[in-house]
């Protein structure tokens, strides 16, 4: 009982007016919020875009102006703050990014996977000695081409950059489920916790500390929020030494297959 001695039940009226009424207050509510995500982004990437750009190219000038003044460890501090530099800018990115997805309605294409996962092994350019192997024949689907691109880029690129195998191996599979799509993107390296598989899909969130990487904690963050806004799902299946499995699924929208 509510403090008014009703049930909640009783409380939700019928009349078509008071619908209408909550209706428009809830799309008034959403606009609002979508105005001021649309604000937060565009000061993300003006206001604070401006300034680090500054103290890079101050910190470029100081390496190429006085590269004959400064010892190596002069050297590796400006290096180390280029680096840091760098981090920034792709949490910046990667904000915009997370902003637009489910906000800015794109039109889907037909995207071949098989060419797509090709560009985006040659734009990753794995290390010598770890091999990305697609073990099947990829579906092209009808989807926005940068949301999947985004989603295999940052899978393979994962894999990729905490692999602590001398001879790593990134295997990719589909797997027709009807109705959807069933992709895995596995790898044999470090593995993953149990107790950390929630995490890693929290904006920002790492597992190793900031300093022994340079993952800005969003990448897997923007993979779930692509495939939740498709209507699919996303998980892992990992333990620490036996390597981890990311599995998604993406609902058919007239895909071929």
């Amino acid at each position: 009982m509510n403090e008014e001695g009703r049930q909640p039940e009783q409380m939700l009226s019928d009349d078509p007016t008071d619908l209408e009424t909550r209706c428009a207050d809830l799309k008034a509510q959403l606009e609002a919020s979508n105005n001021e995500l649309k604000e937060f982004a565009y000061i993300i990437s003006h206001d604070l875009r401006a300034p680090l750009r500054a103290v890079s190219q101050l910190a470029g000038w100081i390496a190429n102006d006085y590269s004959g003044v400064l010892d190596e460890e002069g050297k590796d501090l400006i290096n180390l703050l280029l680096s840091r530099i760098d981090r920034m800018e792709g949490l910046i990115q990667g904000i915009l990014e997370y902003s637009r997805i489910g906000r800015v309605k794109e039109k889907g294409q037909r995207v071949d996977l098989n060419s797509l996962l090709g560009d985006v092994v040659d734009t990753i350019s794995p290390p010598e000695g770890i091999q990305v192997i697609v073990e099947t024949q990829l579906p092209t689907i009808m989807f926005e081409y940068e949301h999947a691109e985004q989603m295999f880029q940052h899978l393979v690129d994962n894999a990729v950059k905490f692999m602590d195998k001398p001879e790593g191996e990134i295997r990719i599979r589909a797997e027709d489920g009807g109705d959807h799509w069933k992709f895995s993107v596995a790898d044999n390296g470090p593995g993953i916790d149990p107790t950390s598989h929630d995490k890693i899909f929290q904006i920002f969130q790492t597992l190793s500390p900031r300093d022994e990487s340079e993952s800005t904690g969003i990448g897997l963050t923007l993979v779930k929020k692509i495939v939740d806004t498709s209507g699919g799902d996303i998980w892992v299946e990992s333990e620490v030494g036996a390597g981890t499995t990311f599995f998604l699924t993406l609902p058919k929208k007239g895909d071929d297959g």
